[in-house]
């Protein structure tokens, strides 16, 4: 059972990778899962809010959420100006799954 489990968490954790790091704005994305629940931290580089990248993220989460009807996917989207060290608000157990290098 373990094996399904984590081939299931990479699974979702490479295609949260591959949708949220499209988004030029996103820099890191965070995971933590937890007895079924994927938990995620995708942070942004705005310093306003951005109706526009907001609705895209939405979009994002809506898209993958419809892949995996029976996952319980959770996205918390925070600004990195709001936050600059992710590391005081993601859970000790959180790992990197994506950092932009470029940005």
């Amino acid at each position: 059972m373990k094996l399904n489990i984590d081939v299931e968490q990479a699974v979702i954790s490479e295609q949260v990778v591959a949708a949220f790091a499209a988004i030029p704005e996103v820099q890191a994305i965070y995971m933590a899962p937890d007895d079924g629940i994927f938990r995620f931290w995708v942070f942004s580089n705005e310093t306003v809010y951005d109706d526009a990248l907001m609705s895209r993220l939405i979009d994002q989460e809506l898209a993958l959420s419809s892949l995996h009807p029976n996952v319980h996917l959770i996205f918390y989207f925070t600004p990195l100006m709001l936050c600059p060290d992710p590391q005081e608000i993601v859970p000790g157990r959180a790992m990197t799954v994506y950092q932009r290098l470029d940005g």
